[in-house]
Order: C-alpha cells, then sequence, then structure tokens
C-alpha cells in the first residue's frame, strides 16, 4: 500500500549465487510526493483548528498587506499625476533646504581691521626698503573703511605703531610713518561716530567689442563725465526723453489710484542720494533681511552697503556650500564695519516650509549659547525679497514647470514671506516700528518676450501697494516699490549685456548692480523712510527704459548685427589664415596640410594623410556658427566668405594692412612671385571697391547714360548758339531722347567690362578717334552740318576717359593734344 517493493528469494539467491549484491526495496517518487502533500494539509487543518480555538483570524496579514498595496498604488498614482501636471522643475525647485544649525555668524570687523591696517603698513614698509614706489596713502575708500570699523584697541596698535616708526629715524620709512599717523588720528577721529555708508567708487559703462578675428568681448569702464556718484546723481535727476520725468524718480499715488510724478518726493529722494555720496548714512542698529543675494546681484551690493553702515544682516542662499560661504566671508572682512554682523543661512524661496522656518529663526526666542542658538529675537527693519528664478526662452506656447516654479518665487512665496513677517510682530506685540520691504517691480510687462511669467508677477506685486491699505498693514509693514531698470550682470539680465551699448544709445541708461543697489539704498534714508511709513512709495528706476519704444525689436536687431559682424570677421580671418598657407607653400607637397587644414576649417573630414602644419584654430562667439562650406545649387562647395559683399571683404583687407605691406615689399623687391601675383590681385580687388556698389548694374548704367545724355543736350544747346541757330527745349529734349537708347546700350556693355584690358585697349581707340575727330571738326569744319557731330563725339569722349584706368586715360589724353598740335589734317582742308 505505501509502494514500497520487495525482491523475491529466489531472485536474490540467484543473484547472489551468481556473485552480486542484494537489491533494497525501492521507493516511488510520486508515492512520496504524495505523502508530503498529505502531511502538510493535515498540519493546515490543525493549525486552523487551533487558531479558531484561540480566537485568531490567520487572514488579517493578507487582508492589511493587500490594503497598503492599495494605498501604495493609489500614491503612487497620485504622485505621477501631481509629476506630470507640475513637472520635474516644479517638484525640485520646491524642496526645503533651510537648516538654522547652518547658520554662519560673521561678526569679527575689528579682526578684519587690524588684519588690514597692518598688511597696508607693512607693504609700505617693504617697497620703501625695496626701493619700489610706496603705496598710495590717500586712498580714501580704504581709509573710510578702517574709520567704520576702528575702535579703541586698533587706534592704540596705531599708536604704537608711529612711536617704533619715528624712533626708526630712517628716511626711508617716511612714507610708512607718513600712513601710520594718517590712520591713527582717522581713527581716532571716528571713535565717537556711527560707521556711515558712503559710496566713493565710480560709475561704470557697457562696452562691446569685437575684434578683428570675431570674438565678442563685453567689459565695463568708468564713465565719462561721471568721475563721483555725485556726477551720477545729478545726471539721474535729468531726463533724456522729450517731456518725460527724470531718469530715476519717486511717484505718489492719486486719488483715482495712478501713480504720477512728484517733484517734491523726487527732490527729497535726491537729498538722499547726495547724503550716500557724501557725508554718508548709517545703518548702525538696524536689521534686514535680504534674499537672492548671490555673486553679482544687486541684492550682494545692498548687502556691502548695509555692511558698512553698520547694519545687522541676514543673508540668504539656495546653494549653500563652502565656496558660498568663504565668498559672503569676504564682502564682510571687506566691508564690515563696527558693530554689523552678517548672518548666512540656506534658503529656499520656492519652499513654503523654508519660509515658515526663515521666520521663526528671525522672529525665535535664542537658548543662549552661541553655537546652538535656533533663534535671532530680531525686529526687522528692512526686508529685501530679490529672490528670482530665470525663466529664458519660455513664451505662451512652452509655459511649462520652470515657469510656474519662477512664479512661486517672485510672486506667491513673495506674499506668504511678508504676511508671516506681520503675523509674527503681531504675534510679538512690536509696536511703532515697522518694517520696510523693498519690492522688486519691473518696466519689463512683457516687453522683452521669452522670459515666461516675469511680466505678469511683476504686475501682480503691484497690488501689495492697495493691500497695505485694505488689509491694515500699516504699522507693521511700510512698502516702497523699486521699479529696477536694466541692470547689467546680473543673473536675469547678464545674457542682454552685449546690446546694453545700443540701448543706451537709444537714451536708457543702464546700471550696474552696485549702481543700482545706489538707488536702493537711498529709499532707506531717513527722510524717505519717514514717508513710506505713511504711505507706500513708488520708486521709478528704470533710467528711462519704460519710455523705449520697440524694445524687443531693438534688441533683436542688435544681436543680429553684432552676429554678422562677428560672421564677417571671422570669415575674414580665415580667409586671411588661409591665403597666408598658399604664400608661405614653396611647392606642390607642401599643399597637402593646406588642404587638410582647409577641410578642417570647412568641418570636413580630412583625408587620410597626416597633418603635419600647424592646425589652425578660429575664435568664435555663442549663437555664431562656424564659417564650413554648403553645397550650392550648382553642386559646387559655397564657402561662407561668399556672402560677404566685395566692399565689406575690401574695407577688412585695408584694416589688415595686406595692401600696405605687399607695396613695401614690391618696393624694396623683398616680395616672392607668389606675393607679387597676390597684390596684383588685391590691387584689382581694391580697384573694383572703389567703384563697388550695392545698386545693380543697370541701375548704375541707368544713372551714367542720365549724365551723359544731360552732357549732350547741353553741348547740343551751345553749338546752335555758337550758329546763331535758334533751337527750343522741346528740339533738344527730343535729340537727347534719341540719342539716350544708344549711350545706354554703349554704357551698359562697356561698363560690365571695365577693368578687362582688352575693353580698356578698345575704349582708348574709342576715345583717341572720337576725340581727334572732335579736334578736326572743331578747327576746320565751319559748317553747322558737320558741327552737330560735335556733342555726341564730345560726350563719347568724355565718357570713355572717365572709364578707363589712369595710365589708359593719360595715353589718351597725350594722343588728342599731340593731334591738337600737329594737326595733320591742315593743309588738306
Amino acid at each position: 500500500q505505501a509502494g514500497i517493493k520487495y525482491a523475491t528469494a529466489t531472485g536474490a539467491a540467484a543473484a547472489g549465487g551468481a556473485g552480486g549484491q542484494a537489491q533494497g526495496p525501492v521507493v516511488s517518487s510520486a508515492e512520496l510526493k504524495k505523502m508530503q502533500h498529505a502531511q502538510r494539509e493535515h498540519i493546515q487543518q490543525q493549525i486552523e483548528v487551533l487558531a479558531r480555538y484561540a480566537g485568531i483570524n490567520l487572514r488579517d496579514g493578507a487582508r492589511a498587506a493587500e490594503g497598503q498595496q492599495a494605498s501604495a498604488e493609489q500614491l503612487q498614482h497620485k504622485l505621477d499625476s501631481l509629476g506630470a501636471e507640475l513637472g520635474d522643475d516644479y517638484a525640485e525647485g520646491i524642496m526645503p533646504r533651510f537648516d538654522a544649525l547652518k547658520a554662519r555668524r560673521f561678526d569679527s570687523s575689528w579682526n578684519w581691521a587690524r588684519q588690514d591696517t597692518y598688511e597696508w603698513i607693512q607693504q609700505t614698509i617693504v617697497a620703501c626698503s625695496s626701493g619700489a614706489a610706496p603705496l598710495a596713502i590717500d586712498d580714501g575708500e580704504r581709509v573710510h573703511q578702517l574709520q567704520s570699523c576702528a575702535d579703541e584697541k586698533l587706534v592704540l596698535l596705531l599708536s604704537g605703531a608711529v612711536e617704533i616708526l619715528r624712533a626708526g629715524a630712517s628716511t626711508a620709512l617716511e612714507p610708512a610713518l607718513h600712513l601710520a599717523e594718517r590712520l591713527h588720528e582717522a581713527c581716532k577721529q571716528s571713535l565717537h561716530s556711527q560707521p556711515v555708508f558712503r559710496e566713493m567708487s565710480q560709475p561704470m559703462q557697457p562696452q562691446t567689442r569685437i575684434s578683428p578675428t570675431g570674438s565678442v568681448d563685453y567689459s565695463e569702464a568708468a564713465r565719462a563725465g561721471e568721475s563721483t556718484f555725485g556726477d551720477y546723481v545729478e545726471h539721474m535727476k535729468s531726463g533724456d526723453f522729450d517731456s518725460a520725468p527724470p531718469l530715476i524718480h519717486l511717484r505718489e499715488q492719486e486719488e483715482s489710484g495712478q501713480w504720477t510724478y512728484s517733484e517734491l518726493l523726487s527732490a527729497a529722494y535726491y537729498a538722499g542720494l547726495g547724503d550716500l555720496c557724501g557725508a554718508g548714512v548709517t545703518f548702525a542698529g538696524k536689521t534686514a533681511l535680504v534674499t537672492g543675494c548671490g555673486r553679482g546681484s544687486i541684492g550682494a551690493d545692498i548687502v556691502r552697503g548695509l555692511l558698512m553702515g553698520g547694519a545687522k544682516v541676514l543673508a540668504t542662499t539656495s546653494s549653500y556650500s563652502r565656496t558660498t560661504t568663504l565668498y559672503y566671508e569676504d564682502i564682510y572682512r571687506r566691508y564690515g564695519a563696527r558693530g554689523s554682523e552678517l548672518i548666512v543661512v540656506p534658503f529656499n524661496q520656492g519652499s513654503v516650509q523654508d519660509v515658515e522656518g526663515l521666520i521663526n529663526f528671525v522672529f525665535g526666542k535664542s537658548t543662549g549659547s552661541r553655537n546652538t542658538t535656533r533663534g535671532l529675537s530680531w525686529d526687522l527693519d528692512y526686508v529685501f525679497p530679490f529672490a528670482a528664478v530665470s525663466d529664458i526662452g519660455s513664451v505662451i506656447t512652452n509655459l511649462g514647470s520652470r515657469s510656474e516654479l519662477a512664479q512661486r518665487v517672485i510672486l506667491t512665496n513673495v506674499l506668504r514671506l511678508l504676511g508671516g513677517i506681520k503675523a509674527a510682530k503681531e504675534q510679538l506685540r512690536y509696536p511703532g516700528r515697522p518694517t520696510l520691504v523693498m519690492l522688486p517691480l519691473s518696466p519689463n510687462h512683457g516687453t522683452f518676450g521669452g522670459d515666461g511669467l516675469y511680466g505678469e508677477c511683476k504686475l501682480a506685486l503691484e497690488t501689495a501697494f492697495n493691500r497695505w491699505r485694505s488689509e491694515s498693514w500699516k504699522g507693521r509693514l511700510s512698502i516702497a516699490g523699486a521699479v529696477i531698470g536694466w541692470t547689467r550682470g546680473t543673473g536675469l539680465m547678464s545674457a542682454n549685456n552685449l546690446v546694453s551699448p545700443e540701448i543706451e544709445r537709444h537714451g536708457v541708461r543702464t546700471f550696474s548692480p552696485r549702481e543700482m543697489a545706489f538707488n536702493i539704498l537711498g529709499l532707506l534714508h531717513p527722510l524717505i523712510s519717514r514717508i513710506a511709513h505713511r504711505q507706500p512709495i513708488w520708486a521709478d528706476l528704470s533710467g528711462g527704459l519704460s519710455h523705449l519704444k520697440d524694445m524687443g525689436k531693438i534688441i533683436v536687431d542688435e544681436r543680429a548685427r553684432i552676429e554678422y559682424r562677428c560672421k564677417v570677421l571671422q570669415s575674414a580671418y580665415q580667409s586671411g589664415a588661409l591665403d597666408m598657407q598658399i604664400r608661405n607653400s614653396e611647392d606642390e607637397g607642401d599643399n597637402v596640410p593646406l588642404i587638410n587644414s582647409l577641410k578642417e576649417l570647412a568641418n570636413e573630414a580630412p583625408s587620410d594623410t597626416v597633418v603635419s602644419g600647424p592646425k589652425l584654430e578660429h575664435p568664435s562667439t555663442s549663437n555664431i556658427v562656424r564659417a564650413g562650406p554648403k553645397l550650392g545649387a550648382d553642386g559646387k562647395p559655397h564657402y561662407l566668405i561668399d556672402d560677404i559683399p566685395d566692399n565689406e571683404k575690401m574695407r577688412l583687407i585695408r584694416e589688415s594692412g595686406i595692401l600696405k605691406k605687399y607695396s613695401k615689399n614690391k618696393e624694396d623687391g623683398s616680395g616672392s612671385d607668389v606675393e607679387d601675383v597676390e597684390g596684383d590681385n588685391l590691387q584689382a580687388l581694391q580697384d573694383e571697391y572703389d567703384h563697388a556698389s550695392d545698386i545693380p548694374q543697370w541701375m548704375d548704367a541707368l544713372i551714367y547714360t542720365v549724365a551723359l545724355v544731360a552732357i549732350y543736350g547741353l553741348f547740343e544747346a551751345l553749338v546752335n548758339q555758337q550758329y546763331g541757330v535758334e533751337i527750343t527745349i522741346k528740339e533738344v529734349l527730343q535729340r537727347m531722347g534719341k540719342i539716350a537708347p544708344a549711350l545706354y546700350l554703349i554704357v551698359y556693355v562697356t561698363f560690365a567690362f571695365r577693368k578687362s584690358r582688352i575693353a580698356n585697349l578698345l575704349m582708348l581707340l574709342a576715345a583717341c578717334v572720337s576725340g581727334c575727330y572732335f579736334i578736326h571738326l572743331n578747327l576746320h569744319s565751319p559748317r553747322l552740318g558737320i558741327m552737330r557731330r560735335a556733342p555726341g563725339l564730345v560726350t563719347l569722349w568724355m565718357y570713355f576717359t572717365f572709364l578707363m584706368d589712369v595710365r589708359p586715360a593719360m595715353v589718351n589724353a597725350f594722343v588728342v593734344g599731340l593731334f591738337w598740335m600737329l594737326d595733320p589734317f591742315k593743309q588738306n582742308i
């Protein structure tokens, strides 16, 4: 029954008797599996009986797993839907980054001041000892910064340095002694005064240069006519547009809700700007929050100004790293004043969690330990929500995830940040000290194009002026809207740096980040801030940009002009490089590197021949296609230089100096045969350029014909008047009309081949015949009928003489003059 079979005794004995081994029992595998299955079923039944007896449901775990699986699938579906709806940029851009434990604090201005003082004096001593020119001791900006950081210990150290240098009694150290004495006196005088921000740099202007090789270089240089920011303020008071307000000014809101230019508020603003570059303005005891203050931004220069004035600044960065913190450390080292403080924290303005965490960090209570501070216990005086996300290239047909992220950063969370500050001040009951919020507005309300929802966000921020009244912000928040103009070099505008000079040629003022920060810091002047606490302020800092029409077209046209100019110069540079190789090639074998270099420049695959010559490198610019051959309609290679007009080629050749070099080599006999041939070709090209124009040939012929017909009519009238024959204007015009077609045909044919040697010889022959015949008629023909041939002859003679080259024209003049003097037909007439 169990499926076990035994061998029979007879078989076993026979097998044993035969000398084999005895065979054991055999078990069937099928029967074994059947027994195991029955055993498992029996065990399962026993488990279920025991579970029912104990009151345990064996399916609970399976049901829970099934529920969790269903929930996971639903959550994944929601995540997929959100990802598809919001996009990757939005999902990644709203991730929180704020961490109070990562806050970096810089407040040791006294230490940096001492180090800078010692370095300055030591560098002067070294320069004096080595005989080199000592460093200038009249660096007003550096002296002013040391005054702002000075304390009693620094004055005491400077006093000791003066005594040591005096004891040295060395004439070589007199510059160092004078420097130490000046610093000691300046720092001593500043001990009992607050540090002030005073702008002592020079305004800058944009410069876009295109090199002869076709590369574009953008730089900034000191602006002509504005040696100081005082000159800058005077210039900003004026306007470059007719009947328009000054380049920067303040506006006030009328009862109708419109914002109009206020001469009174603007005068107060200009006075504040004058103080910023004159006596200075202090920010001592003030606290400020600045977002969006990365390298090269307006916010970074605002942080600089606040620190110079002695303020405590909380700066946020979305790219928190060692490099970033070292950058902010350098800012504080260079500009931190006495009592100032700079705190840097990671922050993402696109994250709601970060906005809430930042507000709690600012207004939260400190734990007392410097290393475990979880709150600053500040009451903010100024807020600059300048963080932004660039969205270049987004138009109405491709608004996507990044556009919505930019809207969240620039608009939505700015309002959340202001709301959180207002709520915190109400909760902590900070009375009578409203926070001045500097809203970054823009004149770009879609005029640039291709920047996503930037214009819409900036327009929406303007509603804060009305919200200030309708939502009772007064006493907690004060609003100043700064309409920021064209600011060069910032993250949003750096791509347009190249066209900045062209924008300024249209009367618009473009600003450097420091100049725009100076304009904004002027709104913190006590004169303006007190007004802002009573009513919102609109500061138009656009530099006239809002009055510029067709700005988008101007930018596109200027970019196209720069690209075309680079294209021309790159092609000329390529052609010149190839010509140089041709001149340096002595035999046909040397042209193998030339051919491969030519293919390389043309973006073609080189041959199998190894190129041993130098590789030609050509500079290029962004968005400019490198020159290379394309197949034309005739199937032949068409090079980029073929698209350049001949007159433009000739101008570039003249600028390169090749013609001058050829003429010099030809004069001293140092030029090779190849150079002579090329020089002759260049000379021919120059001669052709002298007459080249963009006018078509038929139009050239028509213009010449009109002039010749007029000359013919003049001579016709003179001949008839000489013989006393009356002729009307109508008759003259009729004769001019008859001869005009013939003259046009002659001009059209000869003008096309005017550079041909054969054509010059034929024109020389025709000029000599017509000129000599005209002299003959004039000397020996008294008859009016014959003299009427003279107008046509003199017209052709003048035309051919004008059209020929100089040498054939001189031969013609010699032949006709000789004919007039010899008069070979005087005996026969």
